[in-house]
């Protein structure tokens, strides 16, 4: 770095050498992203994966439908039509069906996106930027065109196309053993591309739900904060920044239903960053010193927060002229004095400057759940003689523990408490705590909800597959199945059949699907919390919960195969 030559009164080179104290470059991409560049990839991803098994349920349906229209395309070719009449009948049928779709798709989407704007946190990056504009409506037709020109023209390409029809306009019409092959192909496509979608989102939900049950080290509920800006011309010294804390606070305190109030420099979860170096009676300095965040904190801040604390922090009655006590984390105490009790341990900015440790406060997850505890220093907003701020802080932020359970009901009561005080302070960012802790999770729950959405699309999609494929197939099978009950199968065999089939093609999804996720679930990995990304449970119930909906959807199926009549069957076409 060349921070030392350019500013040696500020820096020294064995402050770098000591602390490992650096500076990094990061693109502006990179910085305005963060690291939900990589979830907007998988989201991407997950979407080109619904998009995957919507087209194969299309082209089962579509082929299924060209299937029901055999004997009419057998009588045309009879007539006279030619193949390329018969194929410009097909596109134009898949050609007008899938522009319908296209436009009920786009009229779901805007109001999809709505919806999705309304519960997405608000520091993502660029929301505001997100709309279904002209892009998208192109790029569905486009796609819907792509769509319906493939599946249209799909059954004219195969050859021999007029014997075919002909050949097999006859009574008891039944599929050719590769037409099923093919179909049952696209039904286990969709099965195993659902079940890579609905492990993801199980991964990510048990993700989110272990990072809400982690203990953030403080307690959220009833408590209300908010910033005051000192004015400088008013609040020049110490004193006169103390003298106004000290009268607000008593003032707060007399508040129905406030039972304490702090002050500090930097909030949980909203700024616990910064790196001081620091120097900590016992440890040597050749061993260098730690480069951490220093938090000003003021009487109350512990009560107020509901950090559990150790020992004793700076009170109201202490002098603050000469208030030298700190406070450090449980975290930050195991690396200075591993082994130790680090009451009494001196700990400073530098050697000359110590604070007396006389608290130590609980672990604080404070720079986010999935983040281990802090290691940081409390001191006293107050100066004194061991002061390390330069001048007053005068920009701090209030912490008003109440008993009630919606705090943000105080606001025009603490708004008047600091107005009486002085209206030239102003009140800004009024948020309860429980509101942090529930932003600092908020992307991970949308990220979960978007994948858990997607999932449940593909898992729709997949049903509605299998359903229509053993549907199309027990209609065909009307004979075989007349037949098999008239020499004396029962019906529960026959029901049995059909769930075989579904079960049969859904084993075949699930396996492929299984091999899918374990190929492509490490994309996750940064984003889970306290589980991995082959979790076997996760993917062992993603994997039984899509069987279940396979035999679920067989059910109907089955059920009407086992209510045919056999002499129906038998007189069917």
């Amino acid at each position: 770095s060349e921070l030392p030559q350019a500013l040696p009164d500020v820096y020294s080179q064995a402050f770098f050498d000591k602390t490992g104290f650096c500076t990094e470059a990061v693109p502006l991409g990179d910085d305005v992203l963060g690291d939900q560049a990589r979830m907007l990839w998988i989201l991407f991803g997950a979407v080109g994966l619904v998009l995957l098994v919507a087209g194969a349920n299309a082209a089962n349906l579509f082929l299924a439908q060209v299937e029901t229209e055999r004997r009419e395309m057998a009588v045309r070719a009879a007539l006279g039509a030619g193949r390329g009449r018969l194929a410009l009948h097909f596109l134009l049928q898949g050609l007008l069906l899938s522009l319908l779709a296209g436009g009920l798709a786009l009229w779901l989407a805007d109001g999809a996106v709505r919806l999705l704007l309304a519960l997405s946190p608000a520091d993502l990056p660029r929301l505001s930027e997100v709309h279904l504009g002209w892009e998208g409506v192109l790029f569905t037709l486009l796609l819907a065109l792509i769509a319906g020109g493939l599946f249209g023209l799909l059954p004219s390409v195969r050859r021999g196309l007029e014997s075919e029809l002909l050949g097999t306009a006859g009574r008891g019409m039944t599929i050719s053993g590769r037409q099923r092959a093919a179909r049952s192909s696209l039904v286990v496509a969709q099965v195993a591309l659902s079940l890579v979608l609905l492990a993801a989102a199980g991964l990510l939900f048990r993700s989110f739900h272990n990072l809400v049950s982690v203990r953030p080290g403080f307690e959220a509920q009833g408590v209300l904060t908010f910033h005051v800006v000192l004015p400088e011309t008013r609040y020049e010294s110490f004193a006169a920044v103390d003298a106004f804390e000290r009268e607000l606070a008593a003032r707060l305190a007399a508040l129905p239903g406030v039972e304490a109030t702090g002050f500090t420099s930097a909030l949980p979860l909203t700024g616990f960053d910064g790196c001081s170096s620091v120097y900590a009676e016992g440890r040597s300095l050749a061993s260098g010193t730690p480069c951490l965040p220093i938090v000003f904190v003021g009487p109350g801040y512990f009560r107020a927060l509901g950090i559990p604390l150790r020992g004793k922090a700076q009170e109201w009655s202490d002098n603050p002229g000469s208030s030298s006590a700190a406070v450090a984390s449980e975290a930050l105490a195991r690396r200075l004095w591993p082994g130790q009790d680090p009451l009494s341990k001196a700990v400073g900015g530098d050697p000359s400057t110590s604070y007396r440790v006389t608290g130590v406060a609980g672990d604080l997850r404070a720079n986010g759940l999935d983040h281990p505890p802090i290691e940081a220093l409390y001191l006293p907003l107050a100066g004194g003689s061991h002061t390390e701020l330069g001048q007053p802080l005068r920009d701090v932020t209030v912490v008003v523990r109440t008993r009630s359970d919606r705090p943000e009901r105080r606001t025009a009561e603490i708004r008047r408490a600091v107005a009486d005080l002085d209206p030239g302070v102003p009140v800004a960012e009024v948020r309860p705590m429980a509101e942090i802790l529930r932003d600092s999770t908020a992307r991970i729950s949308f990220s979960t909800l978007l994948l858990a959405v997607s999932s449940g699309v593909a898992l729709l999609l997949a049903a509605l597959g299998i359903y229509g494929l053993l549907a199309f197939l027990m209609a065909r099978r009307h004979r075989e199945i007349g037949i098999r009950l008239a020499i004396g199968a029962r019906r529960e065999q026959v029901r049995r059949l059909v769930l075989f089939q579904s079960l049969r093609l859904a084993a075949a999804g699930v396996a492929l699907g299984l091999m899918g996720a374990a190929l492509t679930t490490w994309l996750l990995q940064s984003l889970l919390f306290g589980v991995g990304p082959l979790d076997l449970l996760t993917l062992g119930a993603a994997a039984a919960f899509l069987v279940l909906v396979a035999v679920t959807a067989s059910w109907m199926p089955a059920r009407r195969a086992m209510a045919v009549p056999p002499l129906e069957a038998l007189r069917h076409e």
